[in-house]
């Protein structure tokens, strides 16, 4: 059901998993995190899989208050999830927060070195392209939504990832 440093890109030598938990994970069905990546859970964090997780290599997991991945997430290499700043900044009225929750609908896909930030939450069928900063709430939009940019924005509608055919055609691969 829970598969941890596993080879499946060849750019990433099997280095492992940095497992560092002094707060609560759930699993709630089949989770694959592949090598070189590193989970961290604060003692006040909540980090909750739903069932079909699939992290490539490289994820990178900071959770201090609480992430949460639905079910079918496929997440790209060098890929980040902090719901933390790690810091506060003073204003003139107190400071910052520093903190909030990641919420990852269904049916995700987070291509390479995508990023997720506190209070970053996403709809259901939402892909992420390479690159792609997410900081703010995008799942009140509707789904099949494609986000990309730094910050993120919509940039396709009506898309999604379909698991069962995810096929890069040969004709797409040949030179005319």
């Amino acid at each position: 059901m829970i598969r941890l440093g596993f080879s499946k890109v060849s750019l990433y030598p099997n280095t492992g998993i940095v497992w560092e938990n002094r707060g609560y994970i759930e699993f709630n069905g089949n989770t694959l995190i592949g090598n070189a990546s590193a989970l961290s859970v604060g003692k006040r964090g909540k980090l909750v899989f739903g069932n079909n997780f699939w992290a490539t290599c490289s994820l990178k997991i900071a959770c201090h208050k609480y992430i949460e991945f639905n079910n079918n997430v496929l997440v790209g290499w060098d890929c980040l999830f902090a719901d933390s700043d790690f810091h506060t900044l003073q204003t003139k009225n107190g400071s910052t927060k520093g903190i909030g929750e990641i919420h990852i609908g269904d049916n995700n896909w987070f291509a390479m070195q995508s990023v997720c930030l506190k209070n970053a939450k996403t709809p259901s069928y939402c892909v992420c392209s390479a690159q792609t900063l997410i900081n703010k709430d995008f799942s009140q939009l509707q789904e099949k939504i494609m986000l990309s940019g730094n910050p993120a924005k919509i940039v396709k509608m009506d898309i999604y990832h379909d698991w069962i055919n995810d096929k890069i055609h040969d004709n797409a691969l040949s030179s005319n």
